[in-house]
């Protein structure tokens, strides 16, 4: 179910140009205002992915009953907001940058062996390259007459 409160307390927490911006967003050319959810107690999936993006909130943020715990307060007649993420998420998020630390290490490791691996062909290319002159000059010591 819609939080109704949530949207308006967010909506009123605005300025009058971001207030404006969010409806013609939402309502495109109509007339609507906030008090439409109020109305209607319902809201379409798209109006609703433009209102979470505006307040930069996942969908299920909009939701009676979510999982984020919120402190909404108001201070010098404007609304503002608190948003705690949940537990788990923050967990989540822990863990992911541990995995990412870790898929650095890996790639900074395998950068490394490339490295090495380019020193010893290398190293092999100039190893050739001398033997094959060591050839030459031999086939001359041999051939004095044939010419390369």
């Amino acid at each position: 179910m819609l939080n109704v409160e949530l949207i308006e307390n967010l909506y009123n927490g605005l300025d009058k140009e971001q207030k404006e911006l969010l409806m013609s967003q939402v309502f495109k050319k109509s007339k609507q205002g906030i008090t439409y959810f109020r109305r209607t107690n319902d809201i379409t999936l798209s109006k609703l992915e433009i209102i979470a993006d505006f307040f930069h909130m996942p969908l299920d943020y909009f939701r009676l009953g979510h999982s984020f715990k919120t402190q909404n307060f108001n201070g010098n007649n404007s609304q503002c907001g608190n948003v705690n993420i949940n537990t788990n998420l923050m967990a989540e998020n822990q863990g992911l940058a541990r995995e990412l630390a870790a898929v650095r290490e890996t790639l900074a490791s395998k950068e490394a062996m490339i490295e090495s691996k380019d020193d010893v062909i290398k190293a092999k290319d100039d190893l050739i390259m001398a033997k094959d002159d060591i050839i030459r000059n031999l086939k001359m010591q041999l051939h004095p007459d044939v010419k390369d």
